[in-house]
């Protein structure tokens, strides 16, 4: 019959020893030992975690990346200044005299989408006897075809917006306008600017400042 063995003072010498606290540095682990693994949510601290710093490169413009509503997807403005524009009769709707200048082309990013078009100058007037004039985007050539929401309640007789003032002769005054719809499509279109004449003789650009045409995407749809 074996008999376990024992030391002098008759502890067995087969009993299993208590590990020691590790307090040293362990060598060569490296990160291919870690790349399998997955770290810890509660894993905090040392600069392997932290040496990233700031990025100043990387890909967030990937189209599964879902962005709260209300957020900026991305904005073009295009700027052109002019000499006086003037038109004194009827002739329909007219590109806007800059527009050559101003118009670009711009694709949405994601379909269910909310963009806004805006357009600014800092200086038109009617002259002595008034003078008022329409202002209307257009998609394509076109100033009715913006699909979602864009077409409800348009009145080509007025288009997006109107300056000048026929009670008011020669006053001169700054003129914003803006048009917003929700998006239904990615496809590339040509963001331009038509003008009409109402009444008298209307200035609607004036040396010393610039026109400013912009289209901003948001993402979801904002118009409640």
């Amino acid at each position: 019959m074996s008999r376990a063995r024992e030391n002098a003072d008759g502890a067995r010498l087969d009993a299993p020893l208590a590990s020691p606290d590790f307090t040293g540095t362990p060598t060569g682990i490296t990160a291919a030992h870690l790349e399998a693994g997955v770290l810890p949510s509660d894993v905090t601290g040392g600069s392997g975690l932290t040496a990233l710093g700031t990025v100043t490169a990387g890909n967030l413009s990937n189209t599964a990346i879902v962005y709260p509503t209300g957020h900026v997807i991305q904005r073009v403005i295009r700027k052109y200044a002019t000499a006086n524009l003037s038109v004194l009769s009827s002739s329909g709707w007219i590109s806007h005299g800059a527009e050559a200048n101003l118009k670009f082309d711009f694709t949405p990013k994601y379909a269910g989408s909310t963009i806004v078009l805006e357009y600014y100058y800092g200086i038109v007037h009617g002259s002595t006897g008034g003078g008022t004039g329409s202002y209307a985007f257009t998609k394509d050539g076109n100033r009715n075809n913006w699909g979602g929401s864009g077409s409800t309640g348009y009145d080509d007789t007025y288009g997006h917006f109107m300056s000048g003032f026929a009670t008011y002769p020669g006053m001169y005054h700054p003129v914003y306008g803006t048009f917003m719809y929700e998006n239904d499509s990615v496809t590339q279109f040509e963001l331009g600017l038509d003008v009409r004449w109402h009444q008298t003789l209307w200035y609607y650009g004036h040396t010393g400042t610039e026109h400013y045409l912009s289209a901003t995407e948001y993402a979801g749809q904002l118009i409640v």
